[in-house]
This record gives structure tokens, C-alpha cells and sequence, in this order.
């Protein structure tokens, strides 16, 4: 398609960002422009849950976690989600296709939408030519749990699928053994971490503890933090350790936390008895977008289709 480029409303558009998001958004406005229009694979799941943000960054080739961060961030920031659209404002009125007649489009996506909505836990097997999924049940993920208690088994399943989206490590045959040996490797990550830092086995009864120490960036103090952790009572409110988790997250992303090396940051231990974690700390604009993609994660389906995308 063939379109007048404004090269001012773009400069003034794109002022702040980097390079790579200039480039991100630029291929998105082409892609978009060429496509007539996004049709978005699932249209009641958030960035990181559902087919939207790969869906995107397929299109334009997007592969790094970078660039995938630079895609969710041009996503939110110049488009406007409209149904199961995805809309540019200003150039909303050149896209002249009507949806009824995307259907290659859409069949395109299919794979990938139906088995995103229907099981959001649906890892992708099989060739390019033919794709199946695999959804763990409820009895397979209690499985996995009993046998690698220091992970949380959830989230690397998530981490799984979306590892798989992309066709180079896409596991050809069998997804529960490209499942089992990712945890076993954070399994013993986390292992080696908590046998160094001199937690206690009672500590690895909480799963939940485990998750908080062994992302938190200052592994002193643990027995002090543990003590706190069984006071505020993580392990029995579970929206009270989403926030704890994603107020930790903000914090490893703030501006203060960034200038200071690991032995200043508070340790653990303090961070849970100030209840830093219900204050939020200052953020750049990189750092925002990605508290935001992963607070669109946190909230899901109902959260996710107030925004934009």
C-alpha cells in the first residue's frame, strides 16, 4: 500500500524513544497499513498470558525479550485496542478492508487464538506445517508441584509456552519432557541458591517464600525474613503475595534500586517488615511499561480488556 509518510507528526511522535522502538513502530505502522488492520488472535487475555504480543511480534520478526518489551511498549503507547481490533488513530481512516473479509488472516492466526483462550497453560508442539498443544491438567500440574517443590510450577509453564511460540526451540514431539527438563533446571538453580544463602527446610515449605528470596537482589539475612514472612501470613492471602511480588518487581526496576549496588539495597528482611512493597518507587519509562506489561499479566482476562491492548 502506498501512503504519504508525514515525517514531522512521526519525529514528533517517536521524540524519546530509542532507536529500536522507533524501528519497532515504524514496521508496526507498515505491517498494519499492509494487513488492513490487526485482527488479534485472543481478545480477553492480557500482553504476557495471551497470542496478542507474540501475535505482534511475529509479524514484524520481533524475537529478544528486548524487542518483545519494545513491541508491548509501541503497542500500548500508539495503538487503541477496539473489540478484537487493534487500531493506529491517525491512520485508522486509510485501512479499508472490512473485517468480514480477513479471513486469511485470521485463519492464519487460529491455532494459536483458539488454544490461547481454551487452555491459557497450552504449550505448542509439532512442526511450522502443523502445530498441536498440549494443556497440563489440573492433576499434571500437582504432579509437577510434588516433584519440584521449589519452583512455581505455573509460572514455568507459562515461561514454557511462550518459549515455545518460537519455531527454532518449539519442541517437535513431546512437550511434557521440553516442560520437565526447563523446571528441572530452575529447580536446581533455585536448589544451589537456597543451599549457598543457608535457608532452613522448613523455609521450603513455602514455596512461596522460595519464589520471594530467590528473585530478591540482596541474599542476606534470610532466617530474619522468613521469621517476618510467617507473620504477615504470604502462604494463606494469596492476592497479598501478588502484590508483594509485583511491588518487589517495581522496585528491581526503580531509578533508587538501580543506582545502588546489592550489599545498600535492604535486606529482605526489612523490605518485608517497612512494607515496602505497597510503595511505589520511581520508574523510568522503559521500567514503567514493563511494571505495566507484567501488572496486565498479574490482573488477566478481566483486567486486561479495560486497557488498550
Amino acid at each position: 500500500m502506498i501512503y504519504q509518510y508525514d515525517t514531522e507528526t512521526n519525529l514528533n511522535e517517536t521524540a524519546g524513544l530509542s532507536l529500536l522502538e522507533q524501528g519497532v513502530y515504524r514496521a508496526l505502522m507498515d505491517r498494519y497499513l499492509e494487513n488492513n488492520g490487526f485482527v488479534l488472535p485472543s481478545a480477553h487475555s492480557g500482553l504476557t498470558e495471551g497470542a496478542n504480543l507474540h501475535f505482534l511480534a511475529r509479524i514484524i520478526g520481533a524475537q529478544s525479550e528486548v524487542e518483545l518489551l519494545a513491541v508491548g511498549k509501541i503497542a500500548m503507547s500508539f495503538f487503541v485496542r477496539e473489540g478484537d481490533e487493534l487500531h493506529h488513530p491517525r491512520l485508522k481512516n486509510l485501512v479499508s478492508k472490512p473485517k468480514a473479509g480477513r479471513s486469511e488472516q485470521i485463519e492464519y492466526e487460529s491455532v494459536f487464538a483458539n488454544a490461547s483462550q481454551d487452555h491459557p497453560l497450552a504449550i505448542p508442539f509439532g512442526s511450522s506445517d502443523h502445530i498441536s498443544w498440549w494443556s497440563p491438567s489440573e492433576e499434571e500440574i500437582q504432579s509437577f508441584a510434588n516433584e519440584f517443590r521449589l519452583c512455581n510450577i505455573r509460572i514455568e509453564i507459562e515461561q514454557a509456552r511462550q518459549i515455545a511460540m518460537q519455531p527454532t526451540i518449539r519442541p517437535r514431539t513431546d512437550p511434557r519432557t521440553f516442560l520437565r527438563n526447563r523446571i528441572r533446571v530452575s529447580n536446581k538453580l533455585i536448589e544451589e541458591k537456597l543451599a549457598s544463602s543457608g535457608v532452613t527446610l522448613l523455609s521450603r515449605e513455602s514455596p512461596r517464600f522460595v519464589e520471594f528470596i530467590s528473585s530478591y537482589p540482596r541474599q542476606t539475612d534470610i532466617q530474619a525474613a522468613w521469621s517476618i514472612w510467617g507473620l504477615i501470613g504470604f502462604d494463606d492471602d494469596e492476592a497479598l503475595f501478588k502484590q508483594l511480588i509485583l511491588g518487589l518487581k517495581k522496585w528491581k526496576l526503580s531509578n533508587e534500586w538501580a543506582r545502588k549496588e546489592a550489599g545498600t539495597i535492604p535486606t529482605a528482611a526489612q523490605f518485608l517488615n517497612a512494607r515496602q512493597w505497597e510503595t511505589d518507587p520511581r520508574l523510568g519509562r522503559d521500567a514503567a511499561t514493563k511494571v505495566a506489561i507484567t501488572t496486565l499479566s498479574f490482573n488477566g482476562a478481566a483486567e486486561s480488556s479495560k486497557g488498550a491492548l
